[in-house]
């Protein structure tokens, strides 16, 4: 058996830490981004909805918070 076969991995898995940049084929109706896509290198984005602008930005702890 060569090494490519003993791999536990499949194509379509990807390892713990990278973020994918799209949806899962389970997910193709829904939108998906990588935060650090949208962000391009920043640690805040802006999304408008219904006229209002609200912040997403990520934190020292690497969570997302969103605010008004």
């Amino acid at each position: 058996m060569s090494a490519d076969e003993q791999s536990s991995e499949t194509p379509s898995e990807q390892p713990p830490d990278e973020t994918p940049d799209v949806a899962s084929p389970a997910m193709a109706d829904t939108l998906c981004y990588a935060f650090e896509k949208l962000s391009t290198g920043s640690d805040e984005v802006q999304i408008t909805f219904q006229g209002q602008i609200y912040r997403l930005r990520k934190t020292r702890n690497g969570r997302l918070i969103m605010t008004k």
